[in-house]
């Protein structure tokens, strides 16, 4: 009888029993099995709260604030996971009960109480909580991993605080509308402080974040003293401005804009320095070309600012939004004819600006399928790799079977790569890549592909790969021999796998991956 065929409440306590004895990412790869397994094993991991403990003993990268491609699939899991959370605490005044407090009195006052409508506005909040509230210790007490219990109840004035910050990023015009008929006021400079929540934080960040203009208008009026024709302070504007161009909301980034002119005096000093740095930041990080074309124009023609600081070329800036999966930006630098191949260093032995590009391999690790798609329409070589990885390897680490279709569509040699594709595929137990990889042609019959791949399987007790290597020839004891004349960069660290391969937070990053496979 097959595992699924038994009975569900038997399944369940078969699954909770693997999740409790494996080691979490462990736990995770096994959603790559089936559409049915990711749901038992999620399951699992929410109701016996296993992100907490893997938070708390490792120091989980649990959340980005930006809008790059290869944390959504991350994002949405844990946001999900933090919702459901809330939805089940039992502790009122516990940060996860109060998320669920305002979510459920605002929906309450705009009569959506369905279970799924309160969950959606849960997710929303949890990601307001962890975007825009940077107390120390918030994040440890949102995964239980802080020191400290929680308090017994809450004031009305928190709860308020709660509620009207939550009601600004949920678009509840009606509840601010109210509390400034009542006379709140938020953020009067020198005079009143803005609204501040201890669970969501301050009510113009969530503005900004959420990228609601109408909202950040109807906050600056409650000002008396708001003069429409008058520009806003700067510090106010600036941070608009950053948030608007890290989360990619345009009509909030021309907003920044028009309030008030930038005066650019450079790099170098001045009163304006400050702008000088916020816009240069903006540019850099917005997914939108429009944005970009619009900030870089306010610089002066000859402004070094369309090179990140420390790489020198507009190959720079096609790697990075490469990295951030940015289609539309990496579009438009390739319309302005920036090539995808780092050809300096190939040409001539040396690096542009002191580094070597490879957007193409950063495009991989950036997980979107559609950038490495346009990079490799536009001629970027999938063959051309650093020293100790090559784009075909990132594919393999990060299960991404979809890209690593189309590398080897393009001609990505199967065997190259420090460890070869093939090796990874064993140490991430992905028998959808190790198949696709011997398709292709990926050899099993040296020390360097097969011995290594045998070696990982078994340092790692990866019983299921041991016998499928043994299955196509490699021996038990194959020993693994490196070549000799490949020079190696990790001589204190290097065992089996680089340490950088373990051990960074990308590896958080791609356990989830998966999700999109199903």
């Amino acid at each position: 009888m097959r595992l699924l065929d038994l009975a569900p409440e038997l399944v369940h306590r078969i699954f909770e029993a693997f999740a409790c004895s494996r080691d979490f990412k462990r736990v995770m790869r096994l959603r790559l099995v089936s559409r049915q397994f990711k749901r038992f094993i999620d399951d699992a991991i929410f109701r016996l709260r296993l992100l907490d403990a893997a938070f708390k003993a490792n120091r989980t990268p649990i959340i980005r604030i930006d809008s790059q491609y290869r944390y959504l699939h991350w994002r949405a899991f844990v946001l999900e996971y933090l919702a459901y959370q809330a939805w089940v605490e039992k502790e009122p005044a516990s940060v996860l009960g109060r998320i669920r407090c305002a979510a459920v009195t605002l929906s309450e006052q705009i009569g959506e109480t369905g279970r799924d409508q309160i969950m959606a506005c849960l997710e929303s909040l949890c990601r307001l909580a962890c975007d825009n509230n940077f107390r120390p210790g918030h994040k440890e007490a949102l995964f239980r991993s802080g020191t400290q219990p929680s308090p017994a109840e809450f004031s009305d004035e928190e709860l308020e605080a709660d509620l009207c910050v939550a009601a600004i990023y949920l678009g509840h015009r009606a509840h601010i509308e109210k509390l400034i008929s009542k006379g709140w006021q938020f953020c009067a400079w020198g005079k009143v402080k803005d609204v501040v929540s201890n669970v969501f934080g301050s009510a113009y960040g969530a503005a900004s974040f959420k990228g609601d203009v109408f909202m950040l208008r109807l906050l600056l009026s409650s000002d008396p003293n708001y003069n429409p024709s008058e520009p806003p302070q700067p510090s106010f504007q600036l941070d608009v401005l950053r948030a608007a161009a890290k989360l990619g909301h345009k009509d909030t980034f021309d907003f920044a804009l028009d309030c008030r002119d930038l005066h650019m005096v450079g790099p170098d000093g001045g009163s304006r320095l400050w702008e000088y740095r916020s816009l240069r930041e903006a540019i850099h990080s917005t997914p939108i070309p429009d944005n970009y074309r619009r900030g870089a124009a306010i610089f002066s023609h000859n402004s070094k600012v369309l090179s990140l600081p420390g790489t020198g070329s507009l190959l720079g800036q096609l790697a990075a939004r490469a990295a951030a999966g940015q289609v539309d930006m990496v579009q438009y630098f390739l319309s302005q004819g920036v090539s995808p191949n780092d050809e300096e260093s190939r040409a001539t032995g040396t690096r542009s600006g002191g580094k070597t590009y490879q957007p193409l391999l950063d495009a991989v690790k950036g997980r979107n399928p559609d950038v490495v798609r346009l990079l490799l329409h536009h001629g970027a070589n999938p063959n051309c790799s650093p020293v100790s990885d090559t784009a075909l390897t990132a594919a393999a680490r990060g299960s991404a079977i979809s890209i690593a279709k189309m590398l080897l569509a393009a001609g990505a040699s199967p065997d190259e790569g420090r460890p070869p594709p093939i090796v990874m595929a064993v140490f991430k137990e992905d028998m959808d890549m190790f198949s696709l990889l011997r398709e292709y042609g990926a050899r099993l019959d040296t020390p360097e592909t097969g011995g290594w791949a045998m070696a990982v399987a078994q340092f790692y007790e990866l019983e299921s790969m041991v016998g499928v290597l043994v299955q196509y020839g490699v021996e038990k004891d194959a020993i693994l021999r490196r070549c000799a004349e490949r020079d190696e960069w990790y001589k204190n660290t290097w065992h089996l796998l680089p340490r950088c391969l373990l051990e960074t937070e990308e590896e958080w990053w791609n356990v989830v991956y998966v999700v999109e496979n199903d």
